[in-house]
């Protein structure tokens, strides 16, 4: 029996492994894949094989996860965005931000959420609105913004963060609500109309 090893990839699209077909195959214990492109996450799995029979185990934990940001640095250990963002316009003109993270394997967890609030069409990322930290085992989190907010069109983000730095979602998802109608979304972004 000679063990050889099959190492599979997801192509750098941030999905499953695709176990179709390996991207190469190698008797070493190490191996070099790459350049890697810009502003991709992959993730890389090995399998031992009998090169006589072609049996291959068919573990699922022997993998590394190598995530590359658009300026080309290595950021694997940034945490995954915040999902289901809701937005609502309360009482006194302010707004009520709620939002779900669940840590996803292979990425980092945050050290916490920064909001973003800015009127008309897009998000200024260059301006934090609140900052609300992560609790390990808590799913859901909400953030109040006080009013009274001059009546206008206010579109919410939230980005997770740690020491790495922060995540760049930026997906749009948008919807004009009244202030007593809660709108909820799977998007990152969400737009309220505060009425005075």
């Amino acid at each position: 029996m000679t063990i050889a090893y099959h190492v599979y990839g997801n192509r750098g699209d941030g999905g499953p492994v695709d176990l179709s077909s390996p991207l190469l195959t190698t008797t070493d214990l190490s191996c070099v894949i790459g350049p890697l492109g810009l502003s991709t996450d992959n993730t890389f799995l090995v399998r031992a094989f009998d090169t006589v029979t072609g049996l291959e185990e068919a573990n699922t934990m022997a993998t590394v996860r190598v995530s590359i940001g658009s300026d080309g640095v290595e950021n694997t250990g940034l945490p995954n965005a915040p999902q289901a963002l809701t937005l609502s316009a309360i009482t006194g003109g302010g707004c009520l931000v709620g939002w779900v993270y669940a840590p996803m394997f292979g990425k980092g967890l945050p050290a916490g959420f920064r909001v973003y609030l800015s009127t008309g069409s897009s998000i200024d990322y260059g301006t934090v609105t609140a900052t609300i930290p992560y609790v390990a085992g808590q799913l859901g989190y909400s953030c109040l913004v006080p009013g009274p907010l001059e009546p206008a069109t206010y579109q919410v983000s939230v980005r997770s963060f740690n020491t790495v730095g922060t995540e760049g979602n930026n997906v749009t998802q948008s919807v004009s609500i009244d202030g007593s109608t809660v709108a909820y979304v799977m998007d990152p972004v969400q737009t309220v109309v505060a009425r005075g």
